[in-house]
């Protein structure tokens, strides 16, 4: 048997070929290319948080302080003495985001615990205030601002384990000396920063 002869056929078959690539290039070509991600939006800024009318944006450290000795005595040896000036650093930093402006008054009380005497066993130390009144300059945000309290003469005490030993013979687990601190910051006529440290300096809370 001869071979069939298939190019009659090969040659008209090409024209459709030719019109089903043309068809299918447009696909080809789109399905070869990566689809492109949409970017992500862009972070919204977080807005800065609204203060309260008539608040300002303040922060307090109170930090107990006192006169440095050159030798730490034990209050048991001879010429010890049986006093000590303590008083406290009071630092003020503005957060912002606005400046506080200049002749703002810082009115404060420190309290100290008292030498508990050994017939007052079983209650815990009274304490005694003092106070005081700063005037401030302008505080920038970031800026702060530091003053000293008045000071108060304090009964010297050893520790040893969780006892602390006074000149006159007292132990007790209670340190005399500077407890804590109540500052209120006031600009003009209104009350613009608090703090009480610890709440306990005025359990009633009033000035």
């Amino acid at each position: 048997m001869r071979p069939r002869n298939l190019l009659p056929t090969l040659l008209l078959a090409l024209p459709l070929c030719a019109q089903e690539l043309d068809r299918l290039a447009p696909n080809d070509a789109y399905s070869t290319q990566a689809t492109p991600r949409p970017s992500p939006p862009a972070p919204t800024p977080r807005p800065t948080p609204a203060l309260t009318p008539g608040r300002a944006n303040l922060d307090v450290d109170f930090s107990p302080s006192q006169a440095p000795r050159p030798t730490p005595t034990p209050v048991d040896e001879p010429g010890a003495p049986a006093t000590e000036p303590q008083g406290f650093t009071i630092t003020l930093k503005n957060f912002g985001p606005v400046a506080l402006p200049a002749g703002a008054v810082a009115e404060y009380r420190v309290y100290f615990r008292r030498h508990l005497r050994d017939g007052d066993r079983g209650t815990l130390p009274a304490l005694d205030r003092l106070d005081g009144r700063q005037v401030l300059g302008a505080l920038a945000p970031g800026e702060s601002f530091s003053f000293q309290s008045p000071v108060m003469d304090v009964p010297r005490a050893t520790r040893r384990g969780n006892i602390y030993y006074y000149s006159d013979g007292t132990r007790t687990p209670y340190k005399a000396g500077a407890y804590g601190a109540w500052l209120r910051v006031t600009q003009g006529d209104k009350l613009i920063y608090e703090r009480r440290d610890p709440m306990d300096v005025q359990p009633d809370g009033k000035w």
